[in-house]
């Protein structure tokens, strides 16, 4: 997972270096405390830095260009790559395949390691080569546009479509950037088909997962507001919208994994945004969850609630995303519950 990537590269500073030339910084001086390099040849050969002591979230000041933010959205952001092709140069540079959940030193002081219970178990993921995507892409669906999905949206998901089994298919990615399953979306009636609205064509433990991490990292580190929805919609609703800051628990449970990666991202607002419907004691209880482990964490924990149903319709069962930009905007703003 990403912690453990950014302990390794802060460790070995060398391995630092070797990916800061790749992306073509320069003037790369190794110092015991820091590291020093430059933009380009013609800036000042000091002017990005990184601390090697005190800085486990990896972050990287660029004084010339008035940025301080986490090391691998300055690589995205300087370099325009994307997240999954800088992880895969990053692993390969540390020699690194994939990450299983096989027990290790405890990081940051073992903090994280009280984020566990016997209810939240560690799956090993398996992944797959992303050519299991190629007999569905460029097949883009009528319902996801209606549901406020874009083309655009559609292809920065790499959403596709089943003709087998009649569905919309959504591509899952583990922390670290490798395909671990997809989902799909039944286009028919569900209901007179007998058939389920959702199903995995890919099965895997979502648990172990955040729809739309990958796609939106850079966007997230370090975001004012992280929206938690429950399916992988609500993200891809939340970023036609222009709004990139979207994750899909793929259901309404929290995880100790999951719990991690939110953290690790350093929102300022966790805005938990679950489906009408679910009874509040429910909503508490995830949002509780999370909250009792931000002792250390100066983060907002708050959950959209419509009690008198003024925007969501009552007995609906939609999503805050489903009803546009305006409507989730308001409901962003007026009806959040701050614990």
């Amino acid at each position: 997972m990403i912690n453990e990537i950014k302990k390794q590269l802060i460790n070995n500073p060398i391995h630092i270096q070797n990916i800061l030339e790749y992306y073509e910084f320069y003037n790369i001086d190794i110092r015991s405390q820091e590291i020093r390099c430059s933009f380009s040849k013609d800036t000042n050969k000091t002017s990005i830095r990184i601390k090697l002591r005190n800085n486990d979230f990896l972050y990287i000041t660029d004084y010339g260009r008035g940025l301080n933010c986490e090391f691998f959205k300055f690589i995205i952001q300087s370099r325009n790559v994307d997240f999954k092709e800088l992880i895969n140069v990053v692993k390969r540079e540390l020699g690194i395949e994939s990450f299983t959940y096989k027990k290790r030193e405890p990081i940051f002081g073992g903090f994280y390691n009280k984020i566990k219970s016997k209810r939240y178990s560690y799956i090993e993921l398996k992944t797959y080569d992303e050519s299991i995507l190629n007999p569905y892409l460029n097949r883009y669906n009528i319902m996801f546009l209606q549901d406020g999905i874009s083309l655009d949206t559609q292809k920065k998901y790499k959403i596709g479509f089943d003709i087998i089994s009649q569905r919309i298919t959504c591509p899952w990615w583990s922390f670290d950037g490798k395909l671990v399953g997809i989902t799909g979306r039944y286009i028919g009636d569900y209901e007179n088909d007998n058939t389920l609205k959702w199903c995995p064509v890919i099965p895997h433990p979502k648990s172990q997962t955040l729809f739309g991490y990958t796609e939106n990292y850079q966007h997230l580190q370090d975001c004012e507001e992280l929206f938690i929805g429950e399916s992988e919609k609500f993200p891809m609703q939340l970023d036609s919208m222009g709004i990139y800051t979207g994750l899909g628990l793929g259901g309404n449970s929290i995880h100790a994994l999951q719990i991690k990666n939110m953290i690790t991202l350093n929102p300022r607002k966790i805005i938990f945004s679950f489906d009408e419907g679910l009874d509040e004691e429910i909503i508490l209880k995830q949002v509780n969850l999370i909250k009792s482990k931000l002792k250390f964490f100066d983060i907002k924990i708050g959950y959209i609630i419509d009690k008198e149903n003024i925007i969501m319709p009552k007995d609906s069962k939609i999503s805050p995303s489903d009803l546009g930009k305006q409507k989730f905007i308001e409901l962003k703003n007026k009806y959040v519950k701050w614990v």
